[in-house]
Parts: structure tokens; sequence; C-alpha cells
């Protein structure tokens, strides 16, 4: 829990619902644009700013900027990056030992309830955005110095891999430390759905060995999944995805 504390501890206490606007410059002023839904927002600011110019750190973001008509814009890349497994390795390590610690606290309160473990894959998407984000903006955001620098900051938190404040809060804390001139725009985003953790103590009261089952949204590979719970010969249960978008299984209840 530190771990995710730290890195954005620094940058969330100085972001409340915006910064304060910084003095006018002669030198255009930057807008980052971290993620797609970046870009309607980016599309707003610039008409605040004449001299705009748009900061890319994702090339597949490149084309629906240039068809927004945010130009002219810079792609920033990170040359000799670590490849992705380097970040993925450590992101794993980083979720299952804040999924144990996380269980660690449930426990006395709610024994057998494994809240941390099932959480374990959106932790693990937190922290491989934490990772990724931090480094490259470690490593790259001095190529922002000697101009503004506007960054829109979505306002939910990140869950999975979809867009939360992360991002943008780190950007804010490694300009910072540089000394940029900055302004952070916060804007809605889609609230997250509620979540709740299934709590299957006492539920089932199987005396043999049972197959406990949560299956991807998408079911392409649906026939394999049933085929290898019917070979296993016990009984199933199957907690169906809250957003399931396939034909279900046959086997399981």
């Amino acid at each position: 829990m530190q771990t995710l504390a730290h890195r954005l501890a620094h940058a969330q206490a100085r972001v409340g619902r915006s910064l304060p606007s910084a003095p006018a410059f002669d030198m255009p002023t930057q807008i980052a644009i971290l993620n797609l839904s970046d870009i309607a927002v980016a599309t707003q600011l610039a008409k605040q700013h004449d001299d705009a110019r748009f900061i890319v750190f994702d090339p597949s973001l490149v084309d629906r900027v240039v068809v927004a008509g945010l130009t002219p814009y810079e792609l920033i890349t990170w040359d000799g990056a670590p490849d992705y497994p380097h970040f993925a390795d450590a992101a794993l390590h980083e979720a299952r030992q804040l999924g144990a610690a996380i269980d660690a606290v449930v426990e006395p309160e709610l024994p057998g309830l494994r809240l941390g473990t099932w959480q374990q894959l959106s932790l693990y998407y937190q922290h491989l955005t934490l990772g990724w984000y931090d480094a490259l903006f470690e490593a790259q955001a001095h190529r922002l110095q000697g101009h503004k620098l506007v960054v829109p900051v979505a306002d939910s938190a990140q869950r999975y891999y979809f867009h939360g404040f992360p991002p943008g809060l780190l950007l804010l804390k490694h300009a910072q430390a540089l000394g940029i001139e900055l302004q952070g725009f916060t804007y809605g985003t889609q609230p997250p759905a509620p979540q709740p953790v299934p709590d299957l103590r006492g539920v089932c009261e199987q005396r043999d060995d049972f197959l406990l089952t949560h299956l991807p949204t998408c079911l392409y590979d649906g026939a394999h999944f049933n085929d290898e719970m019917v070979a296993a010969g016990k009984s199933v249960i199957n907690l169906r995805a809250q957003l399931e978008r396939g034909p279900g299984l046959r086997h399981g209840r």
C-alpha cells in the first residue's frame, strides 16, 4: 500500500479541482494528451490559448489528434525504454504484495474473504500504469522545460486498464520537480459501476471438491472452457462476469 500511495502523494497534494492559472506567457503553451479521453478536453482548452501546441506520449493517439485538428503536436517517445516484461513483472510482484496486505487486514473481520486476491487483476493494472508512466515522465519530462504545461487530469480512480487520474498526477509531479510552470485541469469521466466482492462463506455446502470459475467477459473460447470443466468431472460454480458478452456456459450454475 505504501508503494501505491508514495508515487502519487506529492502530486495529489497539489491538485484539487484544478491548479491555479499561471500568468500569461509569450512562449507557446503545451497541452498534454495522455489518453483518448483527453482529446475532447484538449480541444476546449486550446480555445483559451492562441499559441497552443500539443504533447503526445502515445503513438497510437497521433492520428486521432490530427483528425481532431490539434496541431502542431509533438510526439515524445522514450528510446531505450525497458521492455514490457520489466514493468509487467514488477507490477505483478507489487500487486501480489498489496493483495496479501489487504487480505491480512480483512481476515480478522471477515475470515475467509479474500478481498485482495479478488482485486488482483485491478491491482496489477494499477501498478503497471504507475510503473510505466512514472518511469516515462522521469526520463522524458525534461523535454517540456521552457514552456507552460497544461495537464488534463481525469477525476476517476483507475479501474483495470481504463483511464484514471494516475498518469496526469504523475506528469504534474515530475514537471513540478523540474520547475515547469503548470496548470492542472480536472474533468469528469464515466463513474465506475459498483463491483461487490462475492461472499461465498456458507453459501456452498459441497462435501466433495468443486470448481469455482469466473471467466472472461468475451467467451470466444467458451466451448473450450466447457469441455475442460466437463472433463474435470466435478461440480462447478460459475460466477458470471458483470459485463459478459457471450453465449454463457452450459456447464455450471
